[in-house]
């Protein structure tokens, strides 16, 4: 394996663990406006569009136009996208309670917007209900049965379940509607390799190959571990 520096790294296994990014469904323009929350940047991004938001609140005398900064909308309803709602009520309403000369925090409105017909889908129903009763005890609004169909600096655009369309004015949106693989992978599926080398491929049985050919397919699932792709027959890349 080559590294970035050059540095070659000869192994008998090599294990693929990178990790996930987040996924916009062929939207990635909407990532700009509404951030997910994966690293340690990515939380200290999002803890400053919230901060930003109250005190740009705090500058507007007309409610017309402190509204959308208090209001926000967090994309998805699952574990993420549940925890994340109820901590920025809680922030809303507890951690940043007369800190402000202006405005009241606590009147900020958070809104949870999940696609299905309940939050946590893969949990049983009777946990999906508990935790919107949770939510809304906490102040936040569930709404499941919408879809995202646009989002932009000012808003997000939904589409309920009976197709009527509905703008929620708000700056500060998060994503946690989705992930996608890293893109350690290439978007042929080959893995990248050094630029004098070639693709490095699966042949049907899971064994890599380097034929200049190669398609750069992903290897198919391999439940027998002697069978391995990434065994010692692994070539150095």
């Amino acid at each position: 394996m080559v590294l970035a520096d050059g540095q070659r790294l000869r192994y008998d296994h090599l294990i693929l663990a990178a990790g996930a990014t987040h996924s916009y469904f062929g939207n990635d323009h909407w990532q700009v406006h509404a951030p997910g929350l994966k690293t340690l940047a990515d939380a200290f991004q999002l803890r400053a569009r919230l901060l930003s938001a109250f005190e740009r609140a705090e500058t507007l005398s007309d409610a017309d136009r402190r509204a959308p900064w208090l209001n926000f909308v967090v994309i998805g309803g699952g574990p993420t996208g549940v925890e994340m709602a109820g901590t920025l009520a809680e922030i809303a309403r507890h951690t940043l309670r007369d800190e402000f000369r202006r405005i009241d925090p606590s009147h900020a409105q958070v809104l949870l917007v999940e696609g299905s017909d309940r939050v946590l889908a893969a949990f049983k129903p009777e946990q999906s209900a508990l935790a919107k009763a949770q939510l809304e005890r906490l102040g936040v609004q569930v709404r499941t049965g919408c879809r995202v169909v646009g989002i932009d600096e000012e808003g997000v655009d939904l589409q309920t379940a009976d197709g009527a369309s509905e703008r929620i004015a708000s700056r500060t949106k998060v994503w946690a509607a989705g992930v996608a693989a890293s893109g350690l992978l290439s978007p042929t599926g080959s893995l990248p390799s050094a630029s004098t080398a070639p693709l490095v491929d699966f042949d049907p049985l899971g064994w890599p190959s380097t034929s200049p050919s190669a398609s750069g397919s992903i290897p198919p699932p391999c439940t027998d571990l002697r069978r391995s792709p990434f065994s010692s027959r692994s070539p150095v890349w």
